[in-house]
């Protein structure tokens, strides 16, 4: 690292704040040793997502991750409990605790990062409990391990119930909705350094080197009313504690979290029906997709890209 580049992170990470946040993690299990070429690792904060995340851990198991480094902040459903059982039966997952409550998002997961380096992890997909990532025609290690880039983009696609289904259980959906073209928004993988600066949301990083696109992933935000009302009430709860309730950040979650129940009904019924959640989105086509046989690389069948050719 650049000299003056390292010495402004030892500087940004010696302030009380940052201090403060890496002293509320602890991740269980991990031996530090030097970095390994080609390992992949992925970095994880969770709270309250009972319902999908041993699909997203099982996910990036099956994908061949070298690690995964899942921590909760706090969750109050059976999170915890899920996290416990599955690092029991693959040494590849190590759990950790966060008892820091704000949303210091950027802070933590730049952290965590620095905590999967030191494990010997190679490269760094800093992910949520909510997103599946692929690459086109292989797998995502494979991929990055075949990339001479620093930095790579990881574009995202929104995935619904059907429009017969009220909720999207992945134990037991048979089919489900998805839109054919993606957000706008990017997520990033990149290459582990003794420190790195992620942005809020996991959508850039402080990193010199050669960027590329050439990752894609599923994002399923939405999976009940239930869901989405608990995660942006939370949500917003933690932007605040962070920044105060003036804060322009996750504005999206304070949109939906002031809806009343009849109101985030109504959103509900036209999300599944082909509209967005939040008022003025842009509404993209969608295709039905089975949900019976996963992926292990992007869009194996073709659907989208026909779909979105056709369109």
């Amino acid at each position: 690292m650049h000299t003056a580049r390292a010495f402004r992170h030892r500087v940004a990470r010696a302030r009380p704040l940052q201090r403060k946040i890496e002293a509320a993690i602890a991740v269980e299990g991990l031996t530090v040793r030097a970095t390994m070429p080609g390992s992949v690792w992925g970095v994880c904060m969770v709270k309250d997502e009972a319902d999908i995340i041993a699909h997203t851990i099982r996910h990036f198991l099956q994908q061949g991750l070298d690690g995964l480094i899942v921590v909760d902040n706090g969750s109050t459903d059976a999170t915890p409990d899920i996290l416990r059982s599955m690092a029991t039966s693959d040494a590849r997952l190590f759990i950790g605790v966060d008892r820091e409550p704000a949303y210091h998002q950027g802070r933590k997961t730049s952290y965590l990062a620095h905590v999967a380096w030191s494990a010997g992890a190679d490269w760094i997909v800093p992910f949520d409990a909510d997103e599946h990532w692929f690459a086109v025609g292989t797998t995502l290690p494979e991929f990055l391990r075949g990339t001479s880039a620093t930095v790579v983009e990881c574009a995202m696609f929104e995935v619904y119930a059907a429009p017969e289904d009220d909720t999207l259980d992945l134990s037991t959906a048979r089919t489900f909705q998805m839109d054919v073209t993606p957000t706008g928004w990017s997520k990033v993988a990149f290459r582990a350094k003794p420190w790195v600066w992620v942005e809020m949301g996991n959508h850039g990083v402080k990193s010199r080197g050669r960027r590329e696109a050439g990752l894609n992933l599923r994002h399923f935000p939405y999976r009940s009313r239930e869901q989405v009302s608990r995660k942006v009430v939370g949500g917003r709860d933690a932007v605040e504690r962070a920044f105060g309730h003036r804060s322009r950040f996750a504005s999206h979650w304070k949109e939906v979290a002031h809806l009343s129940d009849e109101d985030l009904r109504t959103r509900w019924k036209a999300l599944l029906g082909g509209e967005k959640i939040l008022e003025g989105s842009p509404i993209v086509p969608r295709v039905i997709m089975s949900a019976v046989e996963p992926w292990l690389s992007w869009d194996p069948l073709s659907e989208l890209s026909q779909r979105a050719e056709g369109h």
